[in-house]
C-alpha cells in the first residue's frame, strides 16, 4: 500500500510517481542503492547477512553497515534473516505550507524506495520497509501488513542499529523522560550499553533523542518523526562506535509495542549536515510527520516571544533561587513585557512557579512533578497575575504562561483552561 502526503487537497501524483524495480521472487542476496535528489547523498539497503542498510555522502561512508529489524514477545523476529523479494520506488518534489514551522513554505523532494521482504519459516511472513533519501538525510520505517500473518502482536524491541566508521565525537542526551535535559560530550562506545546497566535509577540506560554524531564529512543526528501508536526511541550503546534501538517498555509489562496489523512504526531518521547550521534549518522531522489533523488553525497565532528570568538562573530579588530553580516575580515579569512591547514581539512568557505548586521542587528536591498540589488559582505571593495581565494588555503585549501538564491533569483539563483563559493569558 502506498503512503502518500496529502497536501491540503486531493491526492497529487508527480511524474514517475511509482516504478517497479523487481516483481519477481528471488531469495538471491540483493543490495539496492537509493539516492538524494541531488545525488549526494545514497542508502544502501541489502540482505546480504540479514535486513541492513549503510549511507553514503558523496561516496564517502557517513553511517556503516547496520542490522534493521523486529523481534517479537513470542520469539518471532523480523530481519536477521530475511530476503528481499520486491521493490518499489516513488518520487516526489513538491512544496507544503507549515503555518507553524520556521518557514511557511516546505519543499518536499525526495526519493523512496518499498522492500516486500520474507522471513523464512513456517510459515514464511512478509513485511516491509520503506526508506526515504532527502537532500538533507534520510528515513526509514517497518511497514507491518495483514499479509504478515501477525494480526495482534507484542512487540519487545527493535533491531534498529547506527553504526559508524570510528569512534567519532557525539553530544548524547542523559537518561530523561524528555529532551529537556544535558547533551555532554563524549565518544560513541563510551554511551552506556543497556544490558545490565542499572545505573543510579535502578532501570536500564536509556539515551534520549537526539544523539549528534561529528564524523569526517558530516555531523548526523539520529531523531524519529511520526510517532503515533508506538513506543518512544531512545539509544543505548553497544560497546562499540554505535547505539541501537532502546524503546521505552510498556508499564504493563507487555513489551514495548502491542498493536494489530496493518501498521507502520515511526520513522527513523538520520538529518545529515555539513555543517552544524544546516541541521538547524532542517525541516525534516516535520516533513515526514503527519499532516495536521487541525482542519481550521486560524487561533493558532505564532510570534517572537520575550523570556522571563527562569532561563538566566538567577534573579536578584529572589537571590535564594538559582539555577533550574530560578523563578520570575511581578516586577522582572514588568521589566521583560516592557521589552516585548519596545521589540514590538507580540509575546511574553510566565514561565514555572508563578502558581502553588508541587512542594518537592519548591524546596529544591529532585522529585517527580506528579504531586497533587498544582492550583491555579493560587498564585504564589511574588506574582500578581491579574495585575500582569492589565500591564501586558496596555502595552500591547499577551501572555503565554507555562503550566505542568500533570497539574493540569490533576486540576483537571477543561477546568485548567476555561480557568486560565478567564485570567486573560492566551
Amino acid at each position: 500500500m502506498l503512503l502518500h502526503r496529502i497536501l491540503g487537497g486531493p491526492l497529487r501524483l508527480t511524474a514517475g510517481l511509482l516504478c517497479l524495480l523487481a516483481g519477481s521472487v528471488s531469495l538471491v542476496a540483493a543490495e539496492h542503492r537509493l539516492r538524494s535528489p541531488d545525488g549526494r547523498l545514497a542508502v544502501i539497503v541489502s540482505d546480504d547477512t540479514g535486513l541492513g542498510y549503510r549511507v553514503e555522502l558523496d561516496r564517502r561512508p557517513v553511517v556503516a553497515h547496520s542490522p534493521l529489524g523486529l523481534a517479537f514477545a513470542d520469539g518471532l523476529a523480523f530481519g536477521p534473516t530475511a530476503k528481499i523479494v520486491a521493490t518499489a520506488t516513488e518520487r516526489r518534489d513538491e512544496v507544503w505550507e507549515n503555518a507553524l514551522g520556521k518557514r511557511r513554505r516546505v519543499a518536499d523532494r525526495w526519493r523512496e524506495l518499498r522492500l516486500t521482504l520474507r522471513e523464512p519459516g513456517s510459515p514464511a511472513r512478509d513485511f516491509g520497509l520503506i526508506v526515504r533519501a532527502y537532500d538533507d538525510g534520510v528515513a526509514l520505517r517497518y511497514d507491518l501488513p495483514e499479509a504478515s500473518g501477525l494480526g495482534e502482536f507484542s512487540l519487545a524491541r527493535e533491531l534498529t542499529e547506527f553504526r559508524f566508521a570510528d569512534d567519532y565525537r557525539c553530544w548524547a542526551g542523559g537518561e530523561s523522560p524528555s529532551a529537556e535535559t544535558a547533551y555532554p560530550e563524549t565518544k560513541l562506545s563510551a554511551i552506556p550499553v543497556l544490558t545490565g546497566d542499572k545505573r543510579h535509577t535502578g532501570r536500564p540506560y536509556r539515551s534520549v533523542l537526539p544523539l549528534l554524531v561529528e564524523t569526517p564529512s558530516a555531523y548526523v543526528a539520529i531523531a524519529e518523526s511520526d510517532l503515533l501508536d508506538w513506543a518512544g526511541l531512545a539509544l543505548a550503546g553497544t560497546g562499540a562506535p554505535g547505539v541501537r534501538a532502546a524503546l521505552a517498555p510498556r508499564q504493563d509489562g507487555r513489551g514495548a509495542v502491542v498493536g494489530r496489523v496493518p501498521m507502520l512504526s515511526p520513522w527513523r531518521v538520520l538529518i545529515i549536515g555539513r555543517t552544524a547550521a544546516d541541521l538547524v534549518s532542517s525541516d525534516l522531522i516535520a516533513s515526514l510527520a503527519t499532516p495536521s489533523r487541525v482542519a481550521d488553525s486560524s487561533w493558532i497565532r505564532p510570534g517572537v516571544s520575550a523570556w522571563d528570568v527562569w532561563w538566566t538562573g538567577a534573579k536578584p530579588s529572589l537571590p535564594k533561587h538559582t539555577g533550574v530553580y530560578a523563578r520570575g516575580d511581578t516586577r522582572s515579569h514588568r521589566e521583560y513585557i516592557d521589552l516585548a512591547s519596545e521589540m514590538g514581539w507580540p509575546y511574553q512568557l510566565i514561565d514555572w512557579f508563578w502558581y502553588e505548586h508541587m512542594t518537592a521542587y519548591s524546596k529544591g528536591l529532585h522529585s517527580p512533578p506528579n504531586t497533587p498540589s498544582g492550583d491555579f488559582t493560587r498564585p504564589v505571593p511574588a506574582i500578581d497575575l491579574p495585575g500582569l495581565v492589565s500591564y501586558a494588555r496596555e502595552r500591547q503585549v499577551r501572555l503565554w504562561i507555562w503550566a505542568h501538564s500533570l497539574d493540569v491533569k490533576t486540576f483537571g483539563i477543561d477546568r485548567a483552561f476555561a480557568h486560565l483563559a478567564a485570567q486573560g493569558v492566551v
